[in-house]
């Protein structure tokens, strides 16, 4: 049977430090090195969205806070204790405001970033933040956080599985961002550039009169909940964060409370955020309830549900230009009559429907098969990090993702000098 022994994170880390803290404003560009914030790290992986890019001489003089792969990043502030292992294909690269973790020998990477996204490392985080006015995990803090480490070779296999299911959830991302993509370009190709294939009978959509955004189909607001109606079962209640991230176990429910049916949705249904983030959504994550500041969007008879998505989808720029608020961006009702959409004669609806609907319905197929296996890899976290449920005897291949390592017996029992 395996041993696991209470150590201090400095004690088995070849370093813990924190990235650059300072003035970006005059220091971005648009090619170099890339150069990673807090909203690029997401548990166990990396957001490439937005990301930003520093000279390879601002990157030298920085040299502290300088990552490489195998390195593990977590966040400070906003979620702090996020973490992920910079992958392979990153190479070179530099960060602000993290905290880097660099591994030592009896350190795998994947098995603490594992521990760090883990509902036991985000209580054990959150209960070590410091500040006052923002509260963020401090370096200083960071080295002495204690834990109960098994063996290199067992987190080897634990990372395994966890690193196995992460690649597959992945793959289909990948997977799904070329679908949407497809179906996206698609619907630019016919109804922004106005090529749509069109019969000898119908005229291009380019002639099709402007029909007001509304009355391609209804939006209903969503239910203001009373926070002491809040529970952990029932149905989620999906704010904006959900339709950016998921839902999660710290989604709100609600169980106390009687909600009018009409605040329930469910999968293809179109969620529509109209205050702070616009975003809108072909929703894939079971029955729900609709939170205020979200829309839900119902077409009109004859008005394919993926031509009043990708309508909405690209508004949002024309719709940002509009949004009012002195703390919070948004939309208000009226102004959906403003965005008015070219809507083609019905053959070329159907013909687009025909076209894209198949893309977006295995969009979403794949979605909810990467729901299924982020509930498999979060049941068994808590289970792995644990100790509770043992890999320590199967056989386990490891996926071509993992880094290499140093060998488990190449593991040195010394502590590491920080």
């Amino acid at each position: 049977m395996s041993v696991w022994r209470d150590i201090k994170l400095k004690e088995v880390s070849e370093y813990v430090t924190v990235g650059f803290v300072g003035s970006m404003a005059d220091q971005y560009v648009e090619t170099g090195v890339p150069f990673l914030r807090s909203l690029n790290i997401q548990p166990f992986r990396l957001n490439y969205n937005d990301l930003k890019y520093i000279p390879e001489s601002f990157h030298d003089a920085i040299k502290k806070s300088k990552l490489r792969p195998g390195d593990v990043a977590i966040v400070r502030t906003g979620y702090p204790g996020t973490a992920c292992v910079i992958p392979a294909d990153l190479p070179d690269a530099n960060c602000s405001d993290l905290v880097i973790l660099r591994p030592g020998p009896e350190l795998n990477p994947h098995y603490i970033a594992a521990v760090f996204n883990s509902s036991f490392g985000q209580s054990l985080v959150g209960g070590n933040l410091v500040g006052a006015a923002q509260q963020h995990f401090n370096v200083t803090v960071a080295k002495e956080l204690r834990l109960r480490l098994p063996p290199r070779a067992e987190q080897d296999k634990i990372a395994a599985v966890l690193v196995g299911l992460n690649d597959l959830i992945a793959n289909n991302q990948r997977r799904i961002a070329v679908l949407e993509s497809m179906a996206e370009e698609i619907y630019r190709e016919w109804f922004v550039r106005m090529r749509a294939p069109v019969s000898d009978a119908s005229e291009s959509p380019a002639q099709a009169e402007l029909t007001p955004l509304d009355e391609l189909g209804s939006f209903l607001n969503g239910y203001a909940f009373d926070p002491t109606e809040l529970h952990e079962e029932g149905l989620p209640i999906i704010k904006i964060k959900e339709l950016n991230a998921g839902v999660s176990t710290s989604t709100p429910r609600n169980t106390g409370e009687k909600i009018p049916d009409r605040y329930t949705f469910g999968d293809g249904d179109i969620i529509f955020s109209w205050s702070g983030s616009l975003v809108v959504q072909i929703w894939h994550q079971g029955p729900a309830l609709l939170n205020q500041h979200l829309f839900k969007v119902t077409p009109a008879t004859d008005v394919p549900r993926v031509f009043l998505y990708f309508s909405i989808k690209f508004s949002i720029p024309i719709f940002e230009s509009l949004t009012t608020g002195a703390t919070m961006q948004h939309i208000k009702r009226k102004e959906l009559r403003f965005v008015k959409v070219r809507v083609p004669e019905r053959d070329v609806m159907t013909a687009f429907d025909n076209l894209v609907s198949p893309l977006m319905d295995q969009a979403i197929q794949l979605k909810q098969i990467n729901t299924r296996l982020q509930a498999q890899r979060d049941t068994l976290l808590p289970r792995l990090i644990s100790g509770k449920l043992s890999v320590d005897a199967l056989d386990i291949q490891f996926p071509p993702s993992m880094l290499q390592q140093p060998s488990a017996e190449a593991a040195q029992p010394t502590a590491i000098s920080n």
